[in-house]
């Protein structure tokens, strides 16, 4: 069974990139440019990897990624941005590890 990956990001030229290396490396993959659709997508479906944008038109990336690890604890979450900070960097890692002492 193929590894299954879902990539969440609003710009078009990424999301194929990504999908396109991953599927020729042997990944089942799916994308959507929305963070409400990409936790939907979490809910309705099993995978085992997130690619995840920090800034999504409709939704904070930072939020998605914690109702992600609220959802199903166990996906593996790469952040990925194109505005880097400090700050962005702090609040992810805290959602995370928030999520998962509140759900052990």
């Amino acid at each position: 069974m193929k590894p299954k990956v879902l990539i969440i990001d609003d710009d078009k030229l990424t999301r194929e990139v990504v999908v396109n290396t991953l599927t020729k490396e042997g990944y089942e993959v799916q994308s959507t440019e929305s963070g409400k659709v990409g936790i939907y997508k979490i809910k309705k479906e099993d995978f085992d990897l997130v690619v995840l944008n920090t800034k999504l038109p409709d939704i904070n990336g930072i939020t998605v990624l914690s109702e992600i690890k609220k959802t199903k604890p166990s996906i593996e979450i790469i952040l990925i941005t194109t505005h880097p900070t400090i700050k962005t960097a702090i609040e992810g890692i805290k959602k995370v590890f928030l999520t998962i002492l509140k759900n052990p």
